[in-house]
């Protein structure tokens, strides 16, 4: 019993690793993506995101036989919003990178207009 106990907690630490390795990665291809000239790339994961995680969630809501009610449709929002919380983040890493651009790049013109 202890030895299988252990190997199931040897497998859920390797699990928890490989996810948050995979996370790591988005996370840093996500920073890559936006720190391209070009803005739409950064854009490419949070817009694959959002319609994945909304779809997912609308996709697993059983409408009750009674119909709709408006505690149905306010879990159905609270979901959506919980299962884009990682496009909100994709989104905020990309604002950051954008912000950081668009800063060095007054810098340099500010140093350009500084030595002419």
């Amino acid at each position: 019993m202890i030895i299988l106990l252990s190997e199931t907690i040897v497998d859920v630490n390797v699990k928890v690793i490989i996810a948050l390795a995979v996370i790591a990665c988005i996370v840093c291809f996500q920073v890559f993506l936006s720190k391209r000239r070009a803005k739409w790339p950064g854009l490419v994961l949070p817009a694959i995101s959002f319609p994945c995680a909304t779809l997912f969630i609308l996709a697993n809501f059983m409408v009750p036989e009674d119909g709709v009610s408006f505690g149905l449709v306010l879990e159905m929002i609270a979901a959506v919003l919980l299962a884009n919380i990682p496009t909100a983040i994709l989104l905020i890493i990309y604002a950051i990178c954008r912000k950081k651009m668009r800063r060095s790049d007054q810098l340099k013109k500010m140093e350009i207009q500084d030595l002419h």
